[in-house]
């Protein structure tokens, strides 16, 4: 039993906002987008405000060999925010889905760096096949 504090702070993702004169360091930005000293459960909370979900909802982490899945609210959303996160964490997120499907459909969020090309392309057509559809699967 106990309670969460929350304050107000910035973005953990760096905005897109590119000059003409370091155009160069603005792309390496965009794909390290997260601020550095910013912890996962930073992340998470401001992926549960951006899906305008409650951060009462419960959380329950998931492992999955090195990968870590976070389920928020009985399966409404699944976030992976991994480095590496290979393409068998497509067929674990099918299989999550299929065990909280009775209850919400479940959106999807994964850390965009984290995937090489390959990998991203394959995650995303598992989840479409699955019947995910596109608008709830989301890269930051």
């Amino acid at each position: 039993m106990g309670f969460k504090v929350f304050k107000l702070d910035t973005s953990n993702i760096l905005p897109w906002n590119p000059k003409a004169d370091t155009l160069q360091e603005d792309l390496y930005a965009a794909v390290n987008n997260v601020l550095a000293d910013r912890s996962t459960q930073d992340l998470l909370y401001e992926i549960l405000l951006k899906c305008n979900l409650p951060l009462t909802l419960p959380m329950e982490e998931r492992k999955f060999g090195e990968n870590t899945i976070y389920v928020i609210g009985a399966g409404a959303l699944a976030i992976c925010l991994d480095t590496k996160i290979p393409q068998a964490i497509g067929d674990e997120i099918v299989k999550l889905r299929d065990e909280y499907a009775p209850i919400v459909p479940m959106q999807v969020v994964f850390r965009d760096n984290g995937f090489d090309d390959v990998s991203k392309t394959n995650v995303l057509q598992i989840l479409k096949q699955a019947g995910f559809e596109e608008k709830s699967v989301r890269t930051i």
